[in-house]
């Protein structure tokens, strides 16, 4: 289920022409691969995170068990904020660079009234100066389910690859956190519920483009 939030998510979502979109190939080109992930943060465990790239490799999901927050009565300040940062390897084709379009989130949300919860992720390329960033932020109150909400890039200040090399290294730094400051006593969570496995879904789409 995509789940849209309505005046309680404080975002601007930036929709690509599809002029735009229709130049992009559906699959990644032929010889790019994920040769191998470091994790760092705590947030993401290396032994209790996990990533799968789709077969047309334009999507890449990490799942991380024990990414989660909490906030309220009683609860340490070292548990309201938490983060992740991932390093991927790659090998690149020649001629093809790419970058990011969305970040997807799935994961159990809980937020009281005046809860508030921020998601951030931010990605850039080793040797580029230039950053890439989704922020959201959430005024409970949210039921207590799952959802699955997207996030997306701004294609104004596109940040890519870089081209005419064998390999990248791409670096996504993800930070979620909650805060009852305009509610003392009301109480929020990102990341699981009291029977499910703490758990937390990001899927990166990518977009390809010739060099």
């Amino acid at each position: 289920m995509l789940f849209l939030l309505s005046s309680a998510l404080l975002v601007s979502i930036i929709a690509l022409p599809a002029a735009v979109l229709a130049q992009w190939p559906n699959m990644g080109p032929t010889g790019f691969n994920i040769t191998s992930v470091d994790i760092a943060g705590n947030g993401c465990v290396p032994k209790s995170t996990s990533y799968v790239m789709n077969a047309d490799k334009n999507a890449i999901t990490v799942a991380s068990n024990g990414y989660w927050v909490e906030t309220g009565p009683g609860i340490a300040l070292n548990q309201t904020r938490k983060s992740c940062r991932l390093t991927f390897n790659t090998e690149m084709p020649h001629r093809w660079r790419f970058g990011l379009l969305s970040v997807d989130y799935t994961t159990y949300y809980h937020l009281d009234a005046k809860i508030t919860a921020d998601q951030q992720v931010t990605y850039y390329f080793k040797g580029e100066l230039q950053q890439g960033t989704t922020r959201s932020t959430f005024v409970g109150p949210m039921a207590p389910r799952e959802y699955t909400y997207r996030d997306q890039y701004d294609f104004g200040f596109a940040v890519e690859s870089p081209c005419n090399t064998t390999s990248v290294v791409w670096y996504m730094h993800s930070d979620i956190r909650v805060g009852n400051a305009r509610n003392a006593e009301g109480t929020g969570r990102i990341g699981s519920d009291a029977v499910n496995p703490p758990s937390l879904k990001q899927t990166y789409s990518l977009y390809w483009v010739k060099c």
